[in-house]
């Protein structure tokens, strides 16, 4: 089956799925207008539990430090304070994978959400961000998600889900375009989409 195919029987599954319960997510993490927030959500979501130990630094990011809105006012905040103290972080790996995206993101001259969304336009921007510690694809289209594009973030969750719906796929790229076709012609924005799924797996839980 080629992409159109597997996107077919992915959204034939969700549609499925909307007898028996499965409801599209209302709401959508990110859109913080607010870069030091979302650049933390970007760097701390991979590995960790979102709601106990991401969405509360998240939160008193913003509370916080109403001004750090820019990535420079976060540049210097993360400066002033420190990544770890501001994280509230015992080891140094996440900490200095934030600091090292924000310092990146200065250098470019990105300095909010909309200016992300337009630089993430470029691949080659994207494959450079890509080169930084601790980015991968699921960190690189999720930090666009929280930025405010239209787009899926491939994770365990979203693998499972494509299993269960019985489509193969060899790599998460080839994944990543599945479920965008599958919002497509759901009708869908594919970040609502993307959340329901993970909305619906990480309630289920590991397998």
């Amino acid at each position: 089956m080629d992409i159109e195919e597997k996107g077919a029987r992915v959204a034939e599954y969700v549609r499925g799925l909307r007898l028996t319960g499965f409801e599209y997510a209302s709401v959508i993490d990110g859109e913080y207008h607010h870069m030091g927030a979302t650049l933390t959500d970007a760097i701390l979501q991979s590995g960790l539990n979102y709601k106990s130990t991401v969405e509360p630094r998240v939160r008193a990011i913003r509370e916080n430090y109403p001004d750090a809105t820019t990535t420079s006012a976060f540049r210097d905040l993360l400066s002033s304070v420190g990544a770890k103290q501001l994280l509230r972080w015992k080891n140094d790996e996440k900490p200095n994978r934030l600091a090292e995206l924000t310092q990146f993101l200065c250098d470019e001259g990105v300095e909010t959400e909309e200016g992300l969304c337009v630089w993430l336009d470029s691949k080659e921007n994207a494959d450079r961000l890509l080169k930084l510690r601790g980015i991968g694809p699921k960190t690189l289209h999720y930090l666009g998600i929280l930025a405010g594009r239209d787009d899926v973030a491939v994770d365990v969750h979203v693998m499972r889900f494509l299993r269960e719906a019985g489509v193969v796929f060899a790599n998460v790229e080839e994944a990543r375009d599945i479920v965008c076709c599958a919002a497509d012609k759901l009708g869908v924005r594919r970040t609502v989409l993307d959340h329901s799924i993970w909305l619906r797996m990480s309630q289920k839980g590991p397998r």
